[in-house]
């Protein structure tokens, strides 16, 4: 059981003066037992959450019971001092409505927080802040160091970092869905988010929260997608009537391979050739898939003939994004550590897919030559997205949606 710990002025006078310090005691997921709110509530972490790096809340989707209750899931918010929540404007901000937890250091004031709070100064000794690592830190700007060798496989370095970074933080994320789904509808809820690239990522959410994978499973690849695009409201009278509208979806401007309508045929010969061979965590993230890159990605792959639906390159974009973390995470899981190092594996050596605009204005500013094959795995990919969305992004959000000209207004060396 936690310790309670009443700390002395210079305890608090050595105590954490920003809220990075508290964020990486807290992603580090090792908080004591027995810890209690102000109110006196016992708190069990299942799911720390996702560190969010950025606006609104600081973890997101954390799962957390309170009093050994039932498991309570959404986000957790840290400050040094509870009086912030009112500092920051937090009452009125509707992204806050979904705050589980206020973590503090010193809760020296009773605010109107809609959230329980935890007094981190009552189980935690200042001391234990210094010893923790910092995982916010990539080192030195990038800019042009492949301009000689060492500092260019030093840069790699750094990418591969940041890239393991962001494979982490997604496994991370599926510990915490496995904790309240089955398998079966993690990895599919994953492949359908893929399926929607940016423009229709939560349309497919949402429709594999409505369709779970127990009511669309079968080894027919025509009833699969019969199922999800009546579902979808995407098809103009359907018999069954749709749980979305088509105003849900993003249509304009949509590349023809990106069309959910033909997205859903693509998964829905995947699921189908799943269920014909064990299942789809069987036959995406067990044993054999895990063998070589090339299993995998033939797996993930789908063709009508001659038509492609699902191409090598969307196909890295969910061996990355979801089957891999997923994979990992489960290993984890089930304790199963070679197939965690399996997939660890193959994420470090997985191809690099088709280049996106903001991998393109990375390379460009941080000088790379052309030719240079340095950077030639998704693992590079995912270590410059990373990085661009940890120090750019971040430096310049009223730019969101145009990286070339935040990259411009980044100082570059040289």
């Amino acid at each position: 059981m936690g310790e309670t710990i009443s700390p002395s002025p210079e305890a608090v006078e050595r105590a954490p003066r920003d809220e990075l310090a508290l964020a990486r005691y807290w992603n580090r997921g090792r908080l004591p037992d027995g810890c209690r709110t102000t109110d006196g509530q016992v708190i069990h972490v299942v799911y720390r959450g996702q560190w969010s790096h950025g606006y609104g809340p600081d973890f997101r989707g954390a799962i957390v019971t309170f009093d050994h209750g039932p498991a309570t899931r959404g986000d957790v918010e840290i400050h040094v001092r509870a009086s912030a929540w009112r500092q920051h404007g937090h009452s009125a901000n509707p992204m806050y409505d979904g705050v589980i937890l206020h973590v503090v250091w010193l809760a020296e004031a009773r605010i109107p927080s809609p959230a329980p709070v935890l007094e981190l100064c009552r189980y935690v000794a200042p001391e234990d802040f210094a010893a923790l690592p910092n995982p916010g830190r990539l080192d030195e700007s990038l800019c042009s160091v492949f301009q000689n060798r060492t500092t260019a496989a030093r840069a790699v370095r750094i990418i591969e970092r940041a890239g393991d970074s962001r494979f982490q933080a997604r496994c991370t994320t599926f510990e915490g869905d496995l904790a309240c789904s089955t398998p079966e509808q993690v990895l599919y809820l994953a492949l359908m988010e893929c399926m929607g690239y940016a423009e229709n990522k939560l349309p497919f959410r949402i429709l594999a929260e409505a369709i779970p994978y127990e009511s669309v499973a079968s080894p027919h690849a025509a009833t699969v997608a019969t199922r999800l695009q009546e579902a979808s409201g995407l098809i103009d009278g359907a018999s069954g009537q749709g749980l979305l509208h088509r105003d849900q979806w993003k249509l304009g401007r949509v590349r023809p391979a990106n069309n959910p309508l033909r997205r859903i045929d693509g998964l829905a010969e995947v699921i189908a050739r799943a269920e014909r061979h064990g299942g789809l965590v069987a036959f995406l993230a067990g044993p054999e898939a895990m063998t070589d890159t090339s299993t995998l990605l033939s797996r993930l792959q789908a063709h009508t003939g001659e038509e492609s639906l699902i191409g090598r390159d969307r196909a890295l974009e969910i061996a990355v994004n979801g089957v891999l973390p997923f994979a990992s995470a489960l290993a984890r899981d089930d304790g199963r550590v070679d197939m965690d190092d399996s997939a660890q594996r193959l994420w470090r050596v997985l191809p690099a897919g088709g280049r996106s605009r903001v991998e393109r204005a990375m390379r460009d500013h941080i000088a790379i030559p052309s030719r240079n094959n340095a950077l030639r795995t998704a693992r590079h990919q995912q270590g410059l997205l990373h990085l661009y969305k940890r120090t750019l992004q971040r430096r310049y959000p009223h730019l969101r949606h145009r990286p070339d000209l935040r990259l411009a207004a980044f100082p570059a060396a040289g």
